[in-house]
Formats: C-alpha cells, structure tokens, sequence
C-alpha cells in the first residue's frame, strides 16, 4: 500500500510534538527532582550526625561516618538500626572503630523496641528490635596533656 507523502508529514508532526511533550514532561520532572533533592540536603545537613543503617553494605555506612566527621566539626555520631539491619550496625561501629578512626569510641549505646503496623494480610501489630549506638571521637592525647 502505498502511503500518501501528507500521511508521513502528519505522522512526523505527531512524533515530534510527542517527543516535544515528553522533554517538556521531563523538564518539569527534572525541576521538581532537583527541588526533591535540594530539600534532601537540608535534611541531611541538619541530621548529619545520625546515621540510618539498613540494607547496603557496612562498607558504605563506615564511608559515611568518615565522610560526617571530616566534613563537619562533629565530636560524636549516631547509628541507628532496627530488626535485622542490628547486626551491620554493630559491625560497622566496630569496622569503623579499629580500622580507620582509632580514637572513635563507642560512649553510648541504647537498645529498645518500636511497634510496626502489621503487614498486608496480618491482623497483629509487630514488635521490632532498635538500638542506638553513640560513637564520640576522643581528643588526641597531646591536647589533654597540654
């Protein structure tokens, strides 16, 4: 069948003013995720000495501690965890504590329990683990002494 060169012309405009659309649509989308994102700063400047342990590799949470102490006058940071995320937390106080800050010490450490709404086809709340642990960074020994 042959197509009439009006049809492609109209098919050409219809793509076109698509793809216009969507960068349009995407510019509006890229401005409303840098406003998102500006937003996250601000949370995360606010609450740079807590620190949420969850499902990524210790590795990065003790790159996050270490990035937190430099960049900021911090003396001390919070990790916080809960249920199975417990056991990273511990290890990256510890990960953090022998192999890169030797003079970070752990000064408190809070455990507890918070009540979870029940799941999707669950009837009974359920009762999680938390703990903090409050890790502060000793002055060196030279500026005691003096």
């Amino acid at each position: 069948m042959p197509c009439s060169v009006s049809g492609l012309i109209r098919k050409r405009l219809d793509y076109v003013e698509a793809v216009t659309f969507c960068r349009g649509q995407k510019c509006i989308d890229d401005n409303v995720t840098q406003k998102k994102q500006q937003k996250g700063v601000k949370k995360m400047t606010e609450n740079a000495d807590v620190i949420f342990v969850g499902n990524k590799p210790p590795m990065s949470y003790v790159l996050a501690i270490i990035t937190s102490l430099s960049q900021s006058n911090l003396n001390a940071i919070t990790l916080k965890a809960r249920g199975q995320a417990i056991t990273t937390a511990v290890d990256v106080a510890e990960i953090t504590r022998n192999r890169f800050v030797k003079d970070l010490k752990v000064s408190k450490i809070a455990i507890g329990t918070a009540e979870m709404p029940p799941r999707e086809g669950e009837n009974k709340s359920r009762m999680v683990s938390t703990m903090e642990i409050t890790m502060t960074k000793e002055k060196a020994k030279a500026e005691k002494t003096a």
